[in-house]
C-alpha cells in the first residue's frame, strides 16, 4: 500500500515530512501554521497533525470540518472513537488519535479509507488553552484515460484523449514512441464541482506507436495509454489484383479489393509494431497461386512471393486420376505396405494432369 508524506513545522519553521504514519512529537515548542495543505488519494489514510508543547493526556481536543462537523473528540483518555457521542456520521469508524503521543502534545488524527467528501477545512481547538490550528484536506482520484484513432485525413490521423478524474486535474500530453511533446490543439476543459474532464486532440503522418500521458503532480501520479497507429499510405497486393490494403484499425471502410480474396485475407495487428506486414490467406484456392509483391508506400520498398497451391487428390479410378498441378509423387505398393515398380505413368500437362494405369493405388 503508498505511504504519504505528512507535514508539520518546528518553532524555528523549517518544514519537516515524514513517512511514519504514528506522527509523535517532542516538548520542544512546535506547533502547526494555519493552513497547511495535504493530499491523498481516494482511498489511503492519511494522518491530519495536530500539537501543542505539553501533555494532553487530560486534556481535551476537538477536531472539526468546514467548522460544523464533528470529526473527533479526545477528552481525558475518553474519545469519539469509544465513549463520545456527537461524532458525524460521515467519520464514524474512520478516525483515531495517537495515544502513545499525547503526553508529547500530540493532537493528530488519522483518517482511514479516505473519501472525496472528506476534502476540506479542518481545525483543531485545545478547549483549555483556546488554541486553534487549521489543516486543508484535498482528497482525489486517479485519473481514468482513453486513448483512441479518431480517422483518416488525406494527409495523417486524428488522435483523441479523454481524461477523467476528480480534484487533482492532470497535465495531459501528447507523445511519440520516443517520449517526444506532439503538438497538439488547445485543451477541451469541462469542470463539474470537483470533477473534470479534459479532452486533447492531434494528428500524426507517420506510422507508429503514439501514447497519451496524464500527470497529477499533487500527488505524483502518473498514467498513459499506448496505441499502434497506422498512417495512410502502406498498401499490401498481389499480382495485378488488389489482395489486402491496410490503413488503420478499421478495415471494413475500404473498398478495392478483388472479389476473388473478399472475406479470406487478413494481417496480424499484434506485429504491426514489429514491423510484420505479413497476410494470411484462408481457404486457398487453386487460382490464388501467382506472384504476389508487398509494397510500403511511404519507403517504397516492395518484397515479393510465389504461391503454388497444393490440392488434395481427386478420387481414384482404376484407369483415370485427375489432379491440379503440381502433380503429386506417386508410389505403388503391395498389400503389405512393399514398394514395388510402378507402371508407365503418362502425364498429360496443362492447367491440370491425368495419369493412366490399371494398378492398384494405395494413400
Amino acid at each position: 500500500k503508498e505511504t504519504f508524506p505528512h507535514y508539520g513545522l518546528f518553532h524555528n519553521t523549517s518544514l519537516f515530512e515524514t513517512q511514519n504514519k504514528d506522527v509523535h512529537v517532542s516538548k520542544s515548542n512546535m506547533f502547526c501554521l494555519p493552513g497547511p495543505e495535504i493530499t491523498v488519494i481516494e482511498g489511503h489514510d492519511v494522518t491530519l497533525p495536530c500539537s501543542i508543547s505539553e501533555d494532553i493526556t487530560a486534556e481535551r481536543f476537538d477536531w472539526r470540518a468546514d467548522g460544523q462537523k464533528e470529526v473527533y473528540v479526545y477528552e481525558g483518555g475518553l474519545s469519539s472513537s469509544k465513549d463520545l457521542s456527537g461524532q458525524h456520521e460521515q467519520f464514524k469508524g474512520r478516525v483515531s488519535h495517537f495515544p502513545g503521543g499525547l503526553k508529547d502534545g500530540n493532537a493528530s488524527i488519522k483518517i482511514s479509507n479516505t473519501k472525496v467528501s472528506d476534502s476540506g477545512k479542518y481545525s483543531c481547538e485545545f478547549r483549555r488553552t483556546n488554541q486553534k490550528q487549521h489543516v486543508k484536506l484535498l482528497v482525489g482520484t486517479i485519473s481514468k484515460l482513453s486513448f483512441k484513432i479518431l480517422g483518416e485525413t488525406q494527409d495523417g490521423v486524428n488522435l483523441e484523449c479523454e481524461v477523467h478524474g476528480e480534484t487533482f486535474r492532470p497535465e495531459v500530453q501528447l507523445m511519440d514512441g520516443d517520449g517526444n511533446i506532439l503538438p497538439a490543439e488547445k485543451p477541451k476543459i469541462s469542470e463539474t464541482g470537483r470533477s473534470y474532464t479534459i479532452i486533447v486532440h492531434t494528428k500524426v503522418t507517420t506510422s507508429g506507436n503514439y501514447r497519451c500521458v496524464a500527470t497529477q503532480e499533487p500527488i505524483k501520479h502518473q498514467i498513459y495509454d499506448q496505441n499502434y497507429v497506422p498512417v495512410p499510405g502502406e498498401i499490401l497486393h498481389g499480382s495485378a489484383h488488389s489482395v489486402f490494403r491496410l490503413y488503420s484499425v478499421h478495415l471494413d471502410d475500404l473498398s478495392g479489393q478483388h472479389e476473388q480474396f473478399k472475406g479470406r485475407v487478413s494481417h496480424f495487428p499484434g506485429g504491426l509494431k514489429d514491423g510484420n506486414a505479413s497476410i494470411k490467406i484462408s481457404n486457398t484456392k487453386v487460382s490464388d497461386s501467382g506472384k504476389y509483391s508487398c509494397e510500403f508506400r511511404r519507403t517504397n520498398q516492395k518484397q515479393h512471393q510465389m504461391l503454388l497451391k497444393s490440392v488434395s487428390l481427386s478420387p481414384f479410378t482404376p484407369s483415370l486420376f485427375d489432379g491440379a498441378f503440381p502433380e503429386p509423387e506417386v508410389q505403388w505398393k503391395d498389400s503389405a505396405g512393399n514398394i514395388i515398380p510402378p507402371p508407365t505413368v503418362f502425364w498429360l500437362r496443362s492447367a491440370v494432369f491425368t495419369f493412366c494405369s490399371s494398378s492398384t493405388l494405395f494413400f
